[in-house]
C-alpha cells in the first residue's frame, strides 16, 4: 500500500495583518473570513450550541497565520485590551468567563493579548502534514506577544482537541477548568517573560524562520527593525532570529 503524501508545511508563508485594514492582504483577509465562518459554524453545530457568528467577531483584530498563496491554511485572531476597563470585560469574548475569573484577571491591572478562534483548514490537520500547523500557530502567537506592549496572553483551549497541551508546551500556565460552548476547556495564560517557542525544536526553528521571512519583507513599510533580539530573549527562546517590532 502506497504511503500517503503529506502536505508540505514548509511551502506555506506566515502572514500577519489587521482584519479591518488588511492593505496588501485583502484577498487573504476575504478568504480567511470565509474559512473562519465555515469552520466555526460547523464547530458550533457539532457542539450543539446556539452561538451565532457575526463579522464583529472577526473584524478589528489581527490575524497571525499560514497561507498558501492567498488561501488560508491556519490562523489565530488576536486583540489587545486593557483588562481594567469595563468595556473590555463586557466584550462578548468574556461571556464564557465566570465572574470570579474576570475579577481575578482584573486584579492584574495590565494590557492583555486575547487569542481567539483557532482556525485550521481540515485538509491541513496534523495527520495530513509533515509539521503541525497548530504547533506553529501557537509559536507565532508567542512571538507576537513578545513584540507587543501586552504583559500576557489569555485564552481558553479545548481539551478534546489537545490545544491546551500545545499551549502548555509554549510556556502556558493553567488558570481554571470548566465548560464553554458545551465542551471542556482550560482557561490559561502566558506571561511575556515566560513565552517560548515550541518545545519541539524542529517546529521552533521553522516558526522562527517563517516569522523572520515575513517581517523582513515589510521593511520600509509599516514595520520597524533592529539588528537582533535582546540577548535574554534569544537565550530564553533558544534560537537566534532578527527582531521585528510591530509599530501600530
Amino acid at each position: 500500500m502506497a504511503k500517503a503524501i503529506l502536505n508540505d508545511v514548509t511551502n506555506l508563508q506566515f502572514i500577519n495583518f489587521n482584519t479591518s485594514d488588511p492593505k496588501n492582504y485583502l484577498e487573504h483577509c476575504k478568504n480567511s473570513y470565509i474559512l473562519w465562518k465555515s469552520e466555526w459554524e460547523k464547530t458550533f453545530q457539532e457542539l450543539k450550541t446556539n452561538k451565532t457568528l457575526y463579522s464583529d467577531d472577526f473584524l478589528h483584530r489581527e490575524i497571525g497565520g499560514l497561507f498558501l498563496g492567498t488561501k488560508p491554511i491556519g490562523f489565530i485572531l488576536y486583540q489587545f485590551e486593557d483588562i481594567t476597563k469595563k468595556t473590555t470585560t463586557d466584550l462578548h469574548y468574556f461571556s464564557n468567563y465566570e465572574s470570579r475569573l474576570i475579577h481575578w484577571h482584573q486584579q492584574k491591572n495590565d494590557l492583555v493579548m486575547i487569542a481567539t478562534y483557532f482556525t485550521t483548514d481540515p485538509d491541513w490537520r496534523k495527520k495530513n502534514t509533515n509539521y503541525s500547523v497548530s504547533e506553529l500557530l501557537i509559536s507565532f502567537m508567542n512571538l507576537r506577544l513578545i513584540f507587543s506592549d501586552a504583559n500576557r496572553m489569555i485564552g481558553y483551549f479545548r481539551n478534546n482537541r489537545k490545544t491546551n497541551e500545545i499551549f502548555y508546551r509554549h510556556g502556558g500556565e493553567f488558570i481554571a477548568h470548566q465548560n464553554a460552548y458545551n465542551v471542556s476547556v482550560d482557561f490559561a495564560e502566558i506571561y511575556k517573560d515566560r513565552a517560548q517557542l515550541s518545545e519541539w525544536k524542529d517546529h521552533a526553528t521553522l516558526a522562527s524562520k517563517m516569522w523572520s521571512q515575513f517581517f523582513l519583507k515589510q521593511k520600509g513599510e509599516k514595520y520597524e527593525f533592529t539588528r537582533s533580539l535582546k540577548p535574554q530573549i534569544d537565550e530564553r527562546i533558544g534560537i537566534q532570529f532578527s527582531e521585528s517590532r510591530l509599530v501600530q
